[in-house]
């Protein structure tokens, strides 16, 4: 399960629509999950400092994580992409509904190594770009469906090309 803002956002402004629950899953590759398992079995979750006596100094074992992480190679022919999961349910039409959208996001061509970091920061550029031109201007947090422009926003998704599907049918 992953705590992402959706959960609140879409709740907030579904819940007169009849929606009750909102749960936001994601998926690692085997090889990915199993360390990240062993590494919390060996305590580099904990943010407690340890001392260090040969360094004359102390360090929390996360903190530790990303400059390791950083020497690591990737497996021989692993290509980054996500496969993200969102389930909701509530109410209509005096009926329980449960829908689950399943949302695959593959690799650009050329940034195979990091599909996540390119999907996650094209769309973060767009918005900033948007409120930095004045297209946005509402202040505070919101659901990106409540103020980002739909059609301006796919159509820039497009021009980075990142290709956005519906049931197998491009949208953008």
């Amino acid at each position: 399960m992953v705590q992402h803002p959706e959960l609140f956002t879409l709740f907030h402004y579904f819940k007169k629509q009849g929606l009750q629950n909102v749960r936001f899953f994601a998926g690692n590759p085997d090889h990915s999950l199993e360390k990240i398992y062993t590494l919390i079995e060996l305590g580099f979750h904990s943010d407690k400092p340890v001392r260090i006596p040969e360094l004359n100094g102390e360090i929390a074992p996360f903190d530790l994580l990303n400059p390791v992480f950083k020497r690591l190679k990737s497996p021989k022919g692993y290509t980054e992409s996500e496969n993200l999961w969102l389930e909701v349910s509530g109410v209509k039409h005096a009926k329980q509904k449960t829908i689950l959208m399943e949302c695959l996001v593959p690799p650009i061509k050329s940034w195979e190594m990091h599909g996540c970091n390119i999907d996650t920061g094209f769309p973060a550029v767009i918005i900033a770009k948007m409120i930095k031109d004045g297209v946005i201007k509402q202040h505070g947090s919101f659901a990106p469906e409540v103020i980002v422009p739909e059609q301006l926003f796919f159509a820039e998704l497009k021009k980075k090309g990142l290709t956005v599907y519906e049931n197998g049918n491009i949208i953008n």
